[in-house]
C-alpha cells in the first residue's frame, strides 16, 4: 500500500465465526480521530512500520516497528491524544470462546505482557487470511480456520520465546542509551559518533537497527526527539522556538513540520490539548464506544 489506505472486514464477511474482524491500514500522515473504545474480543495488532503511542487501561505504550500488540476483551484502549501516527498496521479481532481449542483462550487470557517484537513473522498469515476474505472461494472458511489457528499458535510460541530473551543485544542497548542521553542534551549524533560509541561498523549499526528496531538510526533518532519534545511541551512553558533549538533542530519551522508529521498537530496544538484532554476523559469515552477497529 503506497498511499493512505484502509481495508477492513467484520463479522460474517470474515467467513469464520471466531474471526470477528480483520483489516489493514496505511497512514501516510497522522490522524487525530481515533476514538477511545473497547472490544468484546481479543484484538491483535501488527505494527509493520512507523511508531504508535497507545494506551490501554492505566498503561501507556510506545510501539516500535515490528511490534505485536494485544488487548483483551473489555479493556479500554486507544491512541494517545486520539492519534494514529504514520504507520502500516494489520489487525484482527478473535472471539476465543468460539475456538475449538479452548486452551487457546486460557493461554491468551493469562498473557502477562501485551507487546513484543514478532509482527514480521506473523504478517504472512494475516495476509493469507485477508486474501481469502477479500476474494472468497468455496473452501475459504476451511482455510481461514486453519490460518487463524496457526496464527494464534505461533503468537503464543512467540510470547514464550520472547519472555526468555533479552529485548535487545548489548551493543544496541548501549546505542539506544547513548542516543537518549544525547537527545536530552540537545545533541544529534551522526553515524560516525554511533560507530565510535560502540566500536562497530556503519553497516553493522544499520543491521542492528533494521533487525531489532525496524527503523534506520536516523528515523529512530527523530522519533526520540519528538517524544522528548512532547514531554517538554507538557511539562514546561518554554517557547516552541526555544524547545526546537534545545532539541537540536535548525529552526522552529523544521521542528514544527517534523512534529506535525509524527503527531498530526502542531506543537502549540499539542500543548493545548495536553491540558484539555487527559487520559481520564479518554477512558470515560472509551466505556461508551464499542466500535470495532476504527482505523
Amino acid at each position: 500500500m503506497s498511499k493512505a489506505q484502509i481495508e477492513r472486514y467484520f463479522n460474517e464477511t470474515c467467513l469464520y465465526e471466531p474471526l470477528k474482524a480483520i483489516g489493514q491500514s496505511r497512514q501516510v500522515v497522522a490522524r487525530t480521530d481515533l476514538l477511545p473504545h473497547h472490544e468484546d474480543f481479543f484484538e491483535i495488532h501488527l505494527l509493520m512500520d512507523g511508531v504508535l503511542n497507545w494506551w490501554v487501561e492505566d498503561e501507556t505504550h510506545r510501539l516500535e516497528p515490528g511490534t505485536l500488540y494485544l488487548t483483551k476483551p473489555g479493556e479500554l484502549h486507544g491512541g494517545i491524544k486520539n492519534t494514529v501516527q504514520p504507520c502500516t498496521l494489520l489487525w484482527l479481532q478473535v472471539d476465543a470462546k468460539l475456538l475449538e481449542d479452548r486452551q487457546i483462550e486460557l493461554e491468551l487470557t493469562k498473557l502477562s505482557a501485551r507487546r513484543w517484537q514478532g509482527a514480521a513473522e506473523l504478517r504472512p498469515i494475516v495476509s493469507a487470511i485477508l486474501e481469502e476474505v477479500r476474494e472468497p472461494q468455496p473452501d475459504s472458511p476451511r482455510l481461514i480456520k486453519s490460518y487463524l489457528e496457526l496464527f494464534l499458535a505461533k503468537l503464543l510460541r512467540q510470547y514464550q520465546k520472547r519472555q526468555q530473551e533479552p529485548e535487545h543485544p548489548e551493543a544496541l542497548a548501549a546505542l539506544l542509551a547513548f542516543i537518549s542521553t544525547s537527545v536530552e542534551r540537545g545533541v544529534v549524533p551522526d553515524i560516525a559518533q554511533l560507530c565510535q560509541e560502540v566500536d562497530l561498523s556503519r553497516s553493522r549499526i544499520f543491521q542492528l537497527f533494521n533487525t531489532y528496531i525496524k527503523q534506520s538510526p536516523y528515523s529512530y533518532l527523530n522519533t526520540r526527539r519528538i517524544e522528548l519534545a512532547k514531554h517538554y511541551l507538557k511539562q514546561s512553558t518554554s517557547p516552541v522556538t526555544r524547545l526546537a533549538l534545545d532539541l537540536g533542530y535548525s529552526s522552529s519551522q523544521h521542528f514544527a513540520t517534523s512534529f506535525k508529521r509524527m503527531t498530526g498537530m502542531t506543537p502549540l496544538e499539542y500543548r493545548r490539548l495536553e491540558h484539555t484532554n487527559p487520559l481520564a476523559e479518554e477512558k470515560e469515552l472509551g466505556k461508551k464506544n464499542s466500535l470495532g477497529h476504527p482505523s
